[in-house]
């Protein structure tokens, strides 16, 4: 059962793209407006809570290929961080369900700023946090809503497309690349990403 079906019934595989890389405050206004669900927010969040945090402790899996290419870019000396659109405790869960959290330099999620993607506030801390302008970042995403985040956020940003990795097609239209999975991020690929401007 897909979350969203809680509140609306007849939600389908094609709603499944409207709040795909929406932060759930965003998600809760969009309903509401939509769909016109009769949930107070509170009730909302205290069920999205529920429902994510069983989701992401015991389903959330590793995308294949993300551990070699953490590999790849440690080995480069580049830094990596995340910003996401999912709220503090269940980012925490997935990131202790794998014991990643080591991996990151920098972490960003909704709760951390006032509006979540595609607005680029999250992308910008992310940078902000690694030290690193964002021109010079690369983002990796599988949403719409998540590259036109890292987009207006002036990064470079790769589109994943990878076979059973969602539930629902994304148009990742706005991505400077597209790959079909993370090992095509070799090391001459990732050296050749442009600089922004043509330095470097």
């Amino acid at each position: 059962m897909d979350m969203y079906q809680l509140f609306v019934p007849e939600w389908n595989e094609e709603d499944n793209k409207r709040p795909k890389g929406m932060s759930v405050h965003d998600a809760f206004e969009m309903l509401k407006k939509e769909y016109g669900i009769a949930h107070s927010k509170e009730e909302f969040m205290e069920r999205m809570n529920e429902f994510a945090l069983d989701l992401y402790q015991s389903k959330a899996q590793m995308i294949d290929g993300i551990q070699h290419l953490f590999d790849r870019l440690d080995a480069m000396n580049i830094p990596i961080g995340i910003a996401t659109a999912s709220r503090a405790m269940w980012l925490d869960s997935a990131l202790d369900l794998h014991n990643i959290r080591h991996r990151f330099a920098a972490i960003s999620n909704s709760d951390d700023v006032e509006h979540s993607k595609p607005h680029p506030a999250v992308y910008l801390r992310t940078a902000k946090e690694l030290g690193v302008d964002p021109l010079k970042c690369v983002a990796l995403e599988d949403s719409t809503q998540g590259l036109t985040s890292a987009k207006a956020a002036g990064m470079y940003a790769i589109g994943l497309r990878m076979e059973d990795h969602l539930e629902r097609a994304e148009d990742l239209a706005l991505a400077d690349m597209v790959i079909g999975h993370p090992n095509e991020l070799t090391e001459e690929v990732l050296r050749s990403i442009p600089s922004p401007r043509g330095e470097g």
